[in-house]
């Protein structure tokens, strides 16, 4: 049998030739080179000076303007959500601590989780704390849409949020009740839109992702990337002896930005769209803020039992700062995965 009656046997497309592999290596020309050198070295020099600058009063933006346009407009824009209850009622702000101690939770993490025994007392949950220094997109009044970022993509949020948010005044540590929010997902910062932003930007988001230990997967997905051996593919295995070895808390903030431009890794983003208000819930506040105060500690219960009447002071909502004191967990179960 000759080779061409063997080649008719074969099926369509097939042959038993030996297959000649060609390997093209691409050489960037030094106009590329030069750029690329000089986008590092200004990226660098971004890195040691990540602050963001902003004027008196803006908050500090993670994005661009139209990236920010293009998610929201997936939930209808900048349309709010209407509220029947009356703006002084609204308005009224409460602190970290209240909440704790009244409704439980953990007064530092961002999601806290309520304990079932106070949620079978007040049935309430999906608590959402988001604070503007660590989330500028989102909304600051009562039935306003907003932005949530991290690091990378994840599914929708599971139920409703009680969404709150910190006064942006930095001297006010109260926290504003803004309605019942559907959180969900949209599209991730493709490479382009990545890219798009500021060195500056890029910069911030590369030193805190890796300062915050919410950028822990993104680092480890980087680390093992650079073990992988040829062919071999990112497995969770591989992941499970990287984040074992510690290595991955060597990655620098170069690398994660250098990880973004290459699109290995993407910016998560989800909408947050208000879609009902609890107006009995905000009563409550309403009622029990205005007149509350923290429990006396313990050497103030000794001074009052020496003669010596300790000093309380009755929280109102503009003079509502509480004095410096160590951080208390409330909560029945363990405090929420972020933390603000």
């Amino acid at each position: 049998m000759n080779e061409d009656t063997i080649l008719k046997t074969l099926p369509d497309g097939h042959s038993n030739r030996r297959q000649r592999l060609m390997v093209e290596v691409v050489v960037p020309t030094l106009k590329e080179v030069m750029q690329r050198k000089r986008n590092e070295a200004a990226l660098k020099a971004a890195l040691k000076k990540p602050k963001l600058k902003k004027q008196e009063g803006e908050r500090e933006s993670l994005v661009g303007q139209a990236i920010i346009d293009s998610r929201l407009a997936l939930i209808g824009g900048d349309k709010p959500f209407e509220i029947g209850l009356p703006r002084a009622m609204t308005d009224q702000s409460v602190t970290r601590e209240f909440m704790a101690r009244t409704y439980g939770g953990s007064m530092q993490a961002t999601c806290p989780t309520i304990g079932e025994k106070n949620r079978r007392r007040h049935n309430y949950d999906n608590f959402t704390y988001l604070h503007p220094a660590y989330h500028p997109h989102a909304p600051l009044l009562p039935g306003r849409p907003g932005l949530f970022f991290c690091c990378s993509g994840g599914g929708d949020w599971p139920g409703l949020q009680r969404v709150f948010v910190r006064d942006p005044d930095p001297k006010l540590t109260i926290w504003t009740y803004l309605g019942q929010y559907d959180i969900k997902s949209c599209p991730s910062l493709t490479k382009e839109e990545w890219k798009s932003l500021t060195i500056q930007i890029r910069a911030h988001w590369g030193n805190e992702i890796c300062r915050q230990r919410w950028g822990g997967d993104v680092l480890l997905r980087i680390q093992a990337r650079k073990e992988l051996m040829p062919g071999q593919q990112l497995t969770e295995r591989l992941l499970q002896r990287v984040q074992g070895s510690n290595r991955w808390k060597t990655v620098t903030p170069l690398e994660v930005t250098d990880a973004y431009d290459r699109g290995e890794e993407h910016i998560g983003v989800w909408t947050l769209k208000c879609v009902g208000y609890d107006e009995k819930f905000q009563r409550e506040l309403c009622a029990k803020f205005p007149g509350w105060a923290p429990p006396i500690k313990e050497e103030e219960k000794s001074q009052h039992l020496d003669g010596v009447k300790p000093k309380v002071k009755i929280l109102k909502q503009k003079n509502p700062a509480l004095p410096q004191q160590k951080h208390e967990d409330l909560s029945d179960d363990k405090p929420g995965v972020f933390e603000s």
